[in-house]
């Protein structure tokens, strides 16, 4: 939201020093200089205070990445460039996402700190972008973020990053820092470029091509840009890669201290050979398991229980023909189904970009300027085919199915000799998935529009801007190869040869039977947003001993609006009711959500001053300079409330080349659209008993036998996330010395977040409702119950006469459990930043530039419940993520080498059974490099070509193995391997 402002080309390179994102350094740098050919005017926006200099004094810890550096990461797409920064943490959502009722398709979202995407700031070009119209949710809660692959990459002309919390400046969201991407605004000439790239590892193929054309008319008062880029890469799948990212059980693969390890064996209890209880389903909805025997041999558990299997496995009792015997026992590990075989890893993926930048200035003075911008993609990908869960799908196979192997006597798959009742058994289904439906194939289709106008200019000494937008993104998600419970239920009742048969292991169902219950899900969501702001900065509202104070003063606002439309089956339209449980979700494996939209107006104003205590008038030993940034935003919105947020920062120069910096500001975070509008979402969870009644009654529901329901809604009493950060740093910038070139700088920074949003869980609600009713006080408004019936009454009085010491109150059943968003957990993240660059002058041998960036995490705790939990080098937080850089440049030469590191983490999902250590996760690198060489301007059809090979991931580093389904921590390394691409490019 900054003011763009004009500088001179000297200070151009305080945007950046070295050649890949990663490694960039903060501003205050002097930078290569600008290809005058090119550039009109560098136009630099830092992130950090709305005056002029502030930001880029080096007062803020800023990092800045030039576009120079982004050509050279490598990285095709804007999540890929800015994965690279040691200051961002694993990649909460991305494109290989294929979850029901996540943001699908080529997403990416920022997670700075390690903080979660909801609470870092995207900006294009200073001012808010509509965030993706789909909400993930992360621990059962949704988070809404912004999708950075919108944003072309190749468009970029500058990447600026704040690592300090800026809710006194940019509001709500900003409190692991700010993220700005700054489009071409000024860029004068023609450039297209064409990229192709592969994989050596697999069949992963990239082409990108790209066209930046600015130019001036209007005797150069007017200036416009136009640009448009578009990206294709192809998908991969899981059979591509090595076995250990390819198959579910790893147990053979692991080394000797964890071999064997069944953690390790993540394949699925559910496939072709399926898992039943026989028995009778009852009026109230349960199911009453009963034992059946042949010949006094058991077919089934005492409880009804068998599964199917090959007739050659062990266990194998009773023969259903085709190959296909019944067991009474557990099921072999060897029938478990490794579903991630028929996972894209990678998915196929087109996206085009447009943008439209546009400036002209008036004779008054003041300058007109307008930004237009496109995003469209499509995105394909699949997954396993999806399974029967009685969890989620509780499907009876009646008794007069005609495949039913304990069917009425003279159906003619009945087993001979069996003691079920001659009217049949009905079946459970508990697991069961037909392979012949083939993989769930997604298909996700996303837009997004951006159009904003405004005018800035000088105005009575003072600098002000003004401008409107709007923006609005859209996604249609549809699952292919997805199945109806209430046509499922059709076809699985039949008593014809047509009837769905769950018996026959794989394949026994043909297309004719399938295409009776298969179906298509869509899901379709609408984000908006409308922003207004006007602000004013002047850098000598007054005069102090140590220099002018600037102030800058500003209002904004701004309209979002969230629409949510779930597929007919999943949102009430359409429900399944002729099976056992009737259930608002008609889709099978998939709860029930209610459609939802939403919207809120929020009001700012906010102030700024920056304050020269010491400056050349009153310097003294020790004491170069020293200033003051003193910052405070008030925000008002229409749903949660209000909040007013300060931040003070100072910067003291001990010597010209060596400074102190320092600073203190309050943030907050709005609960999201969703978390505070998101319609009814049903769950029906088994094993949820209910403590108070479970002694009493022994139903089959109070002891948790049966599928309790829960349901949880957006909250509109929800509150806003708070947040306190705090940042301590030194700079060493040695000028005009045998050091000049060299950068030194270390910030310690720490964030503490309060009353962060979460879900307490029903077996806690039960809890708590239980110490309630046994402590004589009203139960947990949250646990619905109905009316004690005169059974219940007469169980509760057989229990007290019984019990004399622990009196019960008569109470009705439990009927649902809201388990809804509620204000409650907190997080703290501490640690240290540090940047080491250097470039040398002018040699025979061309220039050279070196720099280290690193990140080190010291502390990374979470509260939950009130219990802390130390989550420092846990999943996704390593404790040290860093990078090196070399790149050298001579004539028409450039080259440029990264190794990018990331330090080894704790695997909390597996825990050795002898030692009691969790998994540990090796640490990982990853070399990056190019070549490149341009022909000269001036000599002939050659002249501005450019030619560049390039290599990601040198080495092939995959990433470190991880108990995980597609065997590494998806958020913190890439999967791709090897790729080798080739950039021809020409400049007009």
């Amino acid at each position: 939201m900054k003011k763009a402002s004009s500088i001179k080309a000297g200070l151009l390179g305080s945007v950046a020093l070295l050649a890949f994102p990663s490694v960039a350094q903060e501003v205050g740098q002097v930078p290569p200089p600008a290809d005058e050919d090119t550039l009109v005017a560098e136009k630099v926006v830092v992130i950090g205070s709305y005056l002029q200099g502030v930001g880029d004094s080096g007062a803020l810890p800023v990092t800045v990445i030039g576009r120079d550096e982004l050509d050279a990461s490598g990285g095709l797409s804007t999540g890929e460039l800015l994965a690279n920064l040691p200051s961002i943490g694993d990649i909460e959502f991305t494109d290989n996402n294929t979850g029901t009722n996540g943001a699908r398709g080529d997403v990416t979202g920022i997670n700075l700190r390690g903080l979660g995407s909801g609470r870092s700031l995207v900006l294009v070009n200073g001012r808010r972008i509509v965030g993706h119209p789909q909400s993930e949710s992360v621990d059962s809660v949704p988070v809404t973020f912004t999708n950075v692959n919108s944003i072309p990459a190749n468009l970029i002309q500058r990447v600026e990053v704040l690592r300090d919390g800026a809710s006194a400046l940019y509001g709500s969201d900003a409190i692991a820092g700010v993220v700005n991407l700054s489009l071409y605004e000024d860029y004068d000439g023609t450039y297209a470029s064409l990229r192709y790239g592969e994989s050596t590892e697999t069949s992963l193929t990239e082409l990108s091509a790209s066209l930046r054309h600015g130019f001036k008319f209007a005797s150069g008062k007017t200036h416009m840009t136009i640009a448009g880029s578009y990206y294709e890469r192809g998908d991969v799948s899981s059979t591509e890669l090595p076995e250990w990212y390819s198959t579910l059980d790893r147990r053979d693969l692991l080394p000797a201290d964890w071999l064997g390890d069944t953690q390790f064996d993540n394949t699925s209890t559910i496939g072709p050979y399926g898992r039943f209880q026989s028995g009778m389903l009852n009026g109230d909805g349960t199911f009453t398991g009963v034992r059946v025997r042949q010949g006094g041999a058991n077919l089934t558990s005492s409880s009804g229980v068998f599964h199917l299997q090959p007739d050659a496995f062990p266990g194998s009792v009773a023969s259903l023909g085709n190959g296909i015997s019944i067991d009474d026992g557990s099921q072999d590990r060897e029938l478990r189904y490794n579903f991630y075989a028929d996972e894209t890893v990678i998915p196929k993926v087109n996206r085009t970009n447009l943008a439209l930048t546009f400036t002209h200035d008036l004779d008054s003075g003041f300058q007109v300027f307008g930004e237009g911008m496109y995003y469209g993609s499509e995105s394909d990908t699949q997954r396993a085919p999806g399974p029967f869960d009685a969890s989620l799908a509780l499907i009876i196979v009646p008794a007069s199915n005609y495949y039913n192997p304990f069917g009425a006597v003279g159906s003619p798959n009945r087993v001979a000799g069996i003691d079920a009742p001659a009217e049949g058994l009905d079946l459970v289904i508990q697991g069961y998935r037909p392979l012949e439906l083939g993989p769930r194939k997604i298909k996700v289709n996303q837009d997004l529009y951006r159009l904003l106008g405004g005018v800035r200019g000088e105005f009575g000494g003072w600098d002000v801007e003004s401008a409107l937008g709007w923006s609005e993104a859209d996604a249609r998600d549809e699952e292919f190869n997805r199945q109806s419970k209430t046509l499922l239920q059709d076809q699985i009742s039949l008593s014809t040869p047509d009837a769905f048969n769950p018996f026959g292991g794989p394949d026994a169902n043909p297309e004719s039977v399938l295409s009776k219950i298969r179906i298509s899900s869509v899901r379709v969501a609408e984000s908006s947003m409308v922003t207004w702001d006007a602000k004013a900065s002047r850098p000598d509202l007054f005069s102090l001993p140590g220099g002018d104070v600037g102030a800058a003063i500003g209002v904004d606002f701004r309209h979002e609006k969230i629409f949510d439309d779930s597929d007919p089956r999943l949102d009430g339209t359409m429900t399944f009711t002729n099976g056992a449980i009737p259930d608002e979700s008609d889709l099978v494996g998939v709860s029930a959500t209610r459609d939802f939209g939403g919207d809120r107006d929020t009001s700012a104003v906010f102030a700024e001053l920056n304050v020269p205590l010491i400056g050349e008038a009153n310097r003294f030993p020790l004491v170069h300079a020293l200033d003051l940034q003193l910052a405070a935003r008030f925000e008002n919105a229409s749903d949660y409330g209000d909040s007013l947020k300060p931040k003070v920062a100072a910067h003291w120069f001990i010597v010209p080349s060596l400074s102190v910096r320092a600073a203190y500001g309050e943030g907050f975070r709005a609960p999201n659209l969703v978390q505070i509008n998101q319609g009814t979402i049903t769950r029906r969870n088994q094993g949820d008993a209910d403590p108070y009644r479970e002694d009493v009654t022994g139903t089959p529901n109070d002891i948790g036998d049966t599928y309790r329901t829960s349901t949880r809604f957006g909250n509109p009493d929800l509150e806003a996330e708070e947040s306190e950060s705090t940042v301590l740093g030194i700079v060493f910038d040695p000028d005009d010395t045998v050091l000049d070139g060299l950068r030194v700088s270390v910030d310690y920074f720490k964030v503490e977040t309060t009353n962060a949003i979460t879900v307490i869980g029903v077996d806690r609600l039960l809890d708590d409702d239980f110490a309630r009713l046994t402590a004589g006080q009203a139960g947990n408004p949250n646990v619905i119950r109905g009316a004690a019936t005169p059974t219940d009454i007469a169980a509760f009085d057989a229990y007290n006469l019984a019990n004399p010491g622990t009196q019960r109150a008569p109470v009705g059943e439990v009927l649902n459990v809201i388990d809804g968003y509620v204000n409650l957990d907190g997080r703290e993240v501490s640690g240290y930043d540090m940047s080491v660059s250097y470039e040398t002058r002018e040699t025979a041998v061309g220039n050279f530039r070196f720099g280290v960036n690193a990140t080190k995490l010291d502390t990374f705790e979470e509260t939950r419940d009130g219990a802390t939990f130390d989550e420092l080098r846990r999943n996704g937080n390593p404790e040290w993520r860093g990078s090196a850089s070399v790149t050298w440049s001579m004539g028409g030469w450039q080259s440029g080498w990264q190794v990018r590191y990331v330090s080894d983490v704790e695997d909390t999902s597996a825990t050795n059974d002898t030692t009691g250590d969790l998994w540990q996760v090796d640490d990982w690198y990853s070399i990056n490099g190019y070549v490149s060489y341009e022909f000269d301007q001036g000599i002939g059809p050659l002249g501005g070509t450019g030619i560049k090979l390039g290599v990601r991931n040198l080495a092939n580093e995959l990433p470190p193995r991880a108990d995980e389904s597609p065997g590494y921590l998806s958020g913190l390394y890439p999967i791709e391997g090897r790729v080798i691409y080739g950039e021809i490019s020409k400049s007009f």
